[in-house]
């Protein structure tokens, strides 16, 4: 796919007009639905655009639940708005779909490949703890609930609902077996393995990280059959060339390089490993092999996985060794059902409930680990990070390597493993002192970056910081306090992002939120709710809205977490400290008394925050409708300080803004977001108006500290702070 075809002018156009457009375009994939507990469901599709000819790959995002027979192969007629995808995504667009209607069904194989997931899925449904099952199968995770999501990440058993190289594998070996029993030779297994490879990829689609996944665990098979390292690392090689020559793009995508990175880890070093637990730990060899497995992948994994989140994970390695016999059996039986479910409902309904009882396992598996206390461990993120991994392991392989000889000549070729204790010659004196300053130093480092770093990021944080707006991606999570008063934590919305607020929060020391107000119920403002339901006790929420009505999702959760949510309109006052007295104080500014908003963006809770006589201006996702209301209806809105509503959205009042004199804005929004957001129009107007508008996409999370004369940003980032100055009142 050439670049031309993928800046194709039409989506740019658009893009740039922030528009509408329509076209036609074929699925490529199958729905991935992604769960909003709170603000409905939505999905999306992997599709090829057809523009006069010329193909686009695109991503369809869909409100609603998909349909059961969208699938490969399905054509569309689509009207939606583009947005330019981030660098490294396997889309070119992403497309926020206003309508969308189906011109052709799916056929063939497509069609039979969508009626098995269907089934597949209508049948886990009602039992219980089989939400894991279709995802163990064919990849499909719509019934995993966040909470459940949100363990299994933070434990590291993602995989196993994704389409990777071990359900691959698993594929593999079972089409070999049923060759073996056959009777068939060597020769006569292959074909018929790849087969049942093709099948597989067939029912759980081919996006590319399904053939990558496959053309992986096939290098793995190889190495596996051959029994020769240098073929196995050959064959790896022209997997890869394969996948690049196929799409060019896959090489700045982080699917790829973790898929590439983890198979050759696998292939490096899981052998040795599983050898040395074997013989000097005495380690049985059901047990040492899933663990050499998953520490080798984790390994030669983890400096990347640190370009993309920052800590180390160490509870993940012991999780995935548990999981190690379940997940196989959860995928092999729920492949059978997949296939039973059509010629005997019954059978494969009950091969669905023998399947959930091994995902049951990795449920508790996944909640459990996840409360282990340090299970997580501080590590920077970005290329400091990465780098400072990379050399840690490097120095301690080389330990490794030095106290069991495996660096003396013909070591490595014969697999000889000898420790410094026990029978063997004594390691030369020379020998001994490199060790040791191998040992010191990887040693040093670690606990610099495990203990010391997160010392040393508190210190550069302003200890008298009034205003944090917490970078947690696409969302909004803002801390306020009085800084003469630094018990009383206020938390507006939580974002989507459990790990990200809880960095924020670790940061800035706040262990209670006194007040938390969720400013309306769409996801990206209190998806991240767990992270916060036990540290605070009094929850402010909007008034229902006419779209949703009374029964309300996030109402019944904070009900189940024995949190009672108190709704405000326009006129309350609070605080923490009595009116009169200095410290942190607001006001409600909407909605209206007497008025049902029509949506959860027209619900949101406006309020004014007055902190040491400066007011904050919080506008959370009103629009213009909502603005031009507030103005026509007398609020007063002057501020110092704005959080510009909506995350920057072009869906905005002018006037509003011009009337506020505030000095300093700020805009919470995720890196090259799929909305397009902040406006750049919108910018522009800002900075006419005099603001200093601070952006979390670009500086991250920013704490404010509102002196007399001032207010000054920080820019507050993992290796250290710098900070601005915005003019005061004007």
């Amino acid at each position: 796919m050439s670049d031309s075809a993928r800046m194709h002018p039409e989506f740019v156009a658009a893009s740039k007009q922030e528009r509408t457009m329509e076209f036609q375009a074929e699925v490529v994939g199958f729905p991935k639905t992604h769960s909003a507990s709170f603000g409905g469901e939505s999905f999306g599709l992997q599709a090829a655009a057809d523009l006069h000819g010329v193909t686009v790959p695109v991503k369809l995002w869909i409100e609603g639940i998909p349909d059961a027979t969208i699938g490969p192969g399905t054509r569309v007629s689509v009207r939606g708005q583009p947005n330019q995808a981030k660098v490294g995504s396997t889309s070119a667009w992403n497309i926020t779909v206003r309508d969308l209607q189906m011109l052709e069904p799916a056929s063939g194989w497509n069609a039979t490949a969508s009626r098995l997931r269907a089934g597949l899925l209508a049948a886990a449904t009602p039992v219980a703890h089989a939400a894991l099952v279709p995802g163990f199968a064919v990849g499909d995770t719509s019934l995993v609930d966040d909470s459940l999501s949100a363990d299994m990440l933070e434990t590291g058993l993602t995989h196993l609902t994704a389409v990777s190289g071990a359900n691959c594998a698993l594929v593999v070996s079972a089409g070999i077996w049923l060759a073996s029993r056959m009777g068939l030779g060597r020769r006569s297994r292959v074909p018929i393995a790849g087969l049942f490879l093709l099948g597989f990829v067939g029912i759980v689609g081919p996006d590319s990280s399904v053939q990558r996944a496959a053309i992986m665990a096939a290098v793995v098979l190889i190495s596996q059959f051959a029994g020769k390292r240098s073929q196995a690392l050959s064959a790896l090689g022209v997997a890869v060339l394969v996948l690049l020559i196929r799409d060019p793009w896959e090489a700045v995508q982080a699917g790829f390089a973790l898929s590439v990175t983890a198979t050759l880890g696998i292939l490096l070093f899981s052998r040795h490993i599983t050898r040395g637990l074997r013989r000097t730990c005495r380690v049985p060899g059901w047990l040492a092999t899933p663990f050499s497995l998953t520490l080798a992948a984790q390994l030669t994994c983890g400096p990347l996985l640190l370009l993309l989140q920052p800590g180390l994970s160490l509870v993940s390695v012991f999780t995935n060794v548990l999981a190690a016999p379940a997940a196989p059996l959860g995928t092999a039986i729920g492949l059978c059902a997949t296939m039973v479910l059509p010629l005997a409902e019954g059978a494969g309904a009950c091969l669905v409930s023998l399947a959930a009882v091994p995902a049951r396992w990795i449920e508790l598996l996944a909640s459990t680990g996840a409360q282990v206390s340090f299970g997580r461990w501080h590590w920077s993120g970005g290329w400091f990070g990465a780098i400072s991994l990379a050399l840690v392991e490097l120095l301690g392989g080389v330990f490794v390597a030095l106290v069991t000889r495996q660096l003396s000549r013909g070591a490595w070729e014969q697999g000889r493993l000898r420790l410094p204790w026990g029978a063997g010659e004594r390691l030369p004196a020379r020998a001994k002192r490199l060790a040791s300053l191998l040992a010191v130093t990887g040693a040093g480092i670690a606990a610099t970056m495990t203990g010391i770093a997160p010392v040393v990021s508190r210190i550069g944080v302003p200890r008298d910081w009034a205003i944090v707006s917490c970078d947690v991606g696409q969302g909004d999570a803002t801390l306020l306090r009085d800084p003469r008063h630094p018990e009383f934590v206020m938390l507006v919305d939580t974002g989507d992002d459990e790990a990200l607020l809880r960095e924020c929060l670790t940061r800035f020391g706040v262990a209670r939120v006194d007040q938390l107000v969720l400013t309306h119920d769409d996801q990206d403002h209190v998806g991240a709710l767990d992270a916060v339901a036990g540290m605070t006790e009094t929850v402010i929420i909007a008034p229902a809205n006419a779209k949703d009505g009374e029964d309300r999702a996030l109402v019944r959760s904070l009900l189940a977490q024995d949190l009672t949510p108190v709704v405000l309109r326009q006129g309350r006052t609070g605080g923490g400290v009595a009116p009169g007295e200095p410290g942190l104080r607001w006001e409600v500014l909407a909605p209206a008394n007497g008025t049902i908003p029509k949506d959860t963006n027209a619900a949101s809770i406006v309020m004014s925050v007055d902190i040491l006589g400066r007011h904050i201006l919080m506008l959370a996702d009103t629009g213009k409708d909502e603005q031009k209301a507030m103005l026509a209806g007398g609020v007063k809105i002057s501020s110092d300080v704005v959080k510009v509503a909506h995350h920057g959205s072009k869906d905005q009042h002018l006037p509003l803004y011009e009337q506020l004199g505030a000095g300093t804005a700020f805009v919470s929004v995720g890196v090259k977001n799929r909305y397009g957001h902040p406006n750049s129009d919108l910018l522009s107007a800002l900075d006419g108006m005099g603001m200093q508008t601070w952006r979390t996409d670009v500086a991250g999370t920013v704490a404010f500290v509102l002196d007399e004369y001032e207010v000054r940003g920080f820019q507050v980032k993992s290796q250290g702070v710098s900070n601005k100055h915005s003019p005061g009142p004007r």
